[in-house]
């Protein structure tokens, strides 16, 4: 969907070699303290204006901030949000995403927990969004756009 964007499906020109500017499983910019090698992110893209400053081989081994990135988890516990929160953090990412959702029957947390976290992370932060959604066992579902402040509740579905 995001090469859809005709801006995003572009190609930049790095020593002569076009690349795409969107990529899926791109190194951190930065090994994080507990970790002994970059992890990756979910999605990133790069900017064209800051290729200028790198190689094919900065390209080929993944050694080019990406500017924006995108963390995606589904069903994933509270430690894996605030692992992508870190990975963020760490890489001093410019515009940072995360898209958490999660299915009660698949994941039992404190989840009033995990949703103080989510709105806490996002006041720290400013550069990083979150967007949220909890299906419950109560069949409602909780939910947090990108911008919005609270996370609301809508009735049984």
């Amino acid at each position: 969907m995001l090469l859809q964007n005709k801006l995003l499906n572009e190609y930049a020109v790095v020593d002569d070699f076009k690349i795409r500017l969107i990529h899926k499983e791109w190194p951190e910019y930065n090994i994080r303290s507990d970790k002994n090698k970059r992890g990756e992110t979910d999605i990133a893209i790069l900017s064209p204006t800051n290729l200028k400053e790198y190689s094919i081989n900065d390209y080929k081994n993944g050694t080019i901030e990406a500017p924006i990135a995108i963390e995606l988890g589904l069903d994933y516990k509270y430690n894996h949000f605030e692992k992508d929160i870190s990975k963020l953090i760490n890489s001093n990412i410019y515009m940072g995403y995360i898209i958490h959702l999660v299915r009660e029957t698949e994941v039992t947390e404190d989840f009033i927990f995990l949703e103080n976290a989510i709105l806490e992370a996002e006041n720290n932060y400013p550069n990083i969004k979150i967007a949220y959604a909890r299906f419950g066992l109560d069949k409602r579902i909780y939910k947090k756009s990108i911008g919005d402040k609270t996370i609301i509740t809508l009735n049984k579905v």
